[in-house]
């Protein structure tokens, strides 16, 4: 047919007559295939979907997870050096307070904080201990002898 047609149209389309044809296969629809939707297979991809948001979700709370690790590790090995270093504070105030006279000592304990004055004094020996204690006001002296035998009560 395209012999038919005279002039510079006929002599296009006899020039791309090939490149028509694939062009008019690209374009067609074809509605005669066997298009068979298994409702099963909609649904295992479905499953699959939510099971790939799963691992995902879960990758995440175990970056999460790590990542908290991490800080209670930080955080821990801080409050080990932290204690380490009240503990030689403490020992460093517990030769200073042993090396005084008691009733000095004594007089500095009556107004001095009740846990800084009780973790001193559980660092002293327990005869050097009772000596200050001996010196002190009775009201202090009670409020210290509570919190060490563990009674956290005051008058």
């Amino acid at each position: 047919n395209a012999e038919n047609i005279k002039g510079k149209t006929g002599s296009l389309i006899l020039e791309h007559q090939e490149q028509a044809k694939k062009c008019k296969h690209l374009a067609t629809i074809y509605t005669d295939g066997n298009f068979e939707i298994d409702i099963d297979d909609t649904k295992l991809k479905e499953i699959d979907k939510k099971a790939l948001q799963l691992k995902v979700t879960e990758d995440a709370i175990d970056k999460k997870i790590a990542q908290l690790k991490k800080y209670e590790e930080r955080l821990t090995e801080l409050t080990d050096k932290y204690n380490k270093k009240e503990k030689e504070n403490i020992d460093a105030l517990v030769k200073l307070y042993t090396a005084m006279k008691p009733k000095d000592a004594a007089r500095i304990f009556n107004t001095l904080d009740l846990e800084i004055t009780v973790a001193i004094l559980k660092g002293m020996k327990p005869s050097t201990t009772s000596t200050i204690i001996s010196q002190m006001n009775s009201e202090r002296a009670q409020e210290i002898t509570a919190v060490l035998i563990g009674n956290n009560f005051n008058k």
